[in-house]
């Protein structure tokens, strides 16, 4: 208790001589018989106007999956053999950001042959979590065609939507 709070005395819920978790075993004793009352807890709040409840913590929250499609903002291919990517999210290409929702970005990737009609071909290359991604290749790759799809990973480990295919060549 501070000064202030021993000048001022207990609290109208402080009774300075009891003892410490006093509370605690009340709170735990009433709890269950409360819980199966209806006459305390209505199966029909709407009984009591004015009545406010609370859902317990973690019930009301923003879908945890992404729900947009990340997108590539820019490649950079200044430097032999590296590719430096800027990713943002379709819904805010101005962004930086990455959605609230997602936890990071995959990006997957196949280096060489045809543009693939679907993601099964790819490899995932790695995560994200900040911009720009640096993707060193082999030296004996340069010149060759190189292709992502990106999305994003949801803070519940669901994946959103997969982005278009995109396609650099491996500078030299």
């Amino acid at each position: 208790m501070t000064a202030q709070g021993k000048a001022l005395g207990p609290g109208p819920n402080q009774n300075p001589g009891a003892p410490k978790g006093r509370n605690k075993g009340a709170r735990a004793a009433l709890v269950p018989p409360l819980q199966g009352s209806e006459s305390v807890w209505p199966a029909d709040p709407g009984r009591w106007p004015g009545l406010s409840c609370f859902a317990p913590s973690g019930l009301l929250r923003t879908p945890a999956t992404p729900h947009t499609q990340p997108m590539l903002q820019k490649a950079d291919t200044g430097t032999r053999a590296v590719i430096d990517l800027w990713v943002a999210d379709s819904a805010t290409p101005e962004s930086r950001a990455k959605p609230d929702n997602a936890r990071e970005l995959q990006i997957w990737m196949q280096t060489g042959g045809t543009a693939p009609a679907t993601t099964a071909a790819m490899a995932l290359q790695g995560t994200a979590t900040s911009m720009p991604h640096s993707i060193a290749f082999d030296l004996a790759d340069i010149g060759k065609a190189v292709w992502f799809a990106f999305r994003w990973m949801g803070k519940n480990n669901h994946p959103g939507p997969w982005s278009d295919f995109y396609s650099e060549i491996i500078p030299g």
